[in-house]
């Protein structure tokens, strides 16, 4: 999913990706120095706004790098987002698994909404934006479309028989319609000794029986432990209040906020935006 519009700027066009210049038998790799053309094979509506978009891979025998996201490139614009995969090894499937946003001043959201099956995304990585190792416990703080690489990492962590990592995760959403919600709800029971979910929601439905408004001290205190490590994505709003925007130039900058004002060690806060 799109980090929340990141700026990513203007990119020369690469040699090789000019469409006269394909080979006969495209390739479907990816290739963290290069944009390859891959193939879309599904997509499917997932909400009003939100998409899902599977986009054919060579198979390989190895495993996706955790936690790794994609680039993609507007080949008309010049102009690049990152977006992360859902399905946990797209290696092994054969695929991989994207949730698009349409943002109406996004450029790269807008141009994924008008694909079909059998068009061509101009695709590079992977790209690791965070090297996990395993831990006793593990927070992860989501909001919107920041959910998808929490639930790449999420998937991957109670996926492992031999990992006995505790994890909590805190799930900011606009509305009621959440993202990836029946996924994680099922993850939830089937792990129900190792993982937990708290929702909450800013705008919900008349129905909607969870937490109200904002992430807050009152909802991250029952779950946060000073020795927690904690990765955050989520808007630039979201990110202020509970542990200080990402620094520029893939800096991670100082821990403020609410992890800031409970003294959370600069080692244990991890920011994805």
């Amino acid at each position: 999913m799109s980090r929340f519009l990141r700026r990513w700027g203007w990119v020369p066009v690469l040699a090789g990706v000019v469409g006269s210049q394909w080979p006969h038998t495209p390739s479907h790799a990816l290739i963290p120095t290069a944009f390859t053309p891959l193939t879309v094979i599904e997509k499917e509506q997932v909400t009003r706004d939100t998409f899902r978009l599977r986009v054919q891979l060579d198979k390989e025998q190895k495993s996706f790098p955790i936690l790794s996201s994609v680039h993609i490139k507007d080949n008309t614009m010049q102009v690049m987002r990152s977006y992360t995969p859902i399905n946990p090894n797209p290696y092994k499937d054969g695929y991989m698994d994207l949730l698009i946003k349409r943002y109406e001043d996004g450029c790269i959201s807008r141009t994924l909404s008008a694909t079909a099956p059998q068009d061509a995304v101009f695709v590079r990585g992977p790209i690791v934006d965070y090297h996990y190792t395993p831990r006793p416990r593990l927070g992860l703080i989501a909001g919107g479309t920041g959910i998808t690489p929490m639930y790449q990492l999420v998937q991957h962590i109670l996926q492992d028989t031999t990992s006995t990592t505790q994890v909590w995760l805190i799930y900011a959403s606009a509305t009621s319609d959440i993202l990836l919600k029946k996924e994680i709800d099922q993850l939830a029971a089937d792990h129900k000794h190792r993982f937990n979910v708290v929702y909450v929601v800013e705008h919900p439905s008349p129905d909607w029986p969870g937490l109200r408004g904002r992430i807050n001290e009152a909802i991250m205190a029952p779950l946060w432990k000073a020795e927690d490590h904690v990765v955050v994505c989520g808007p630039p709003g979201m990110m202020a209040s509970v542990c200080g925007e990402k620094a520029r130039h893939d800096h991670q900058g100082p821990v403020q906020g609410i992890l800031g004002q409970w003294g959370a060690s600069p080692d244990r806060v991890w920011k994805l935006q």
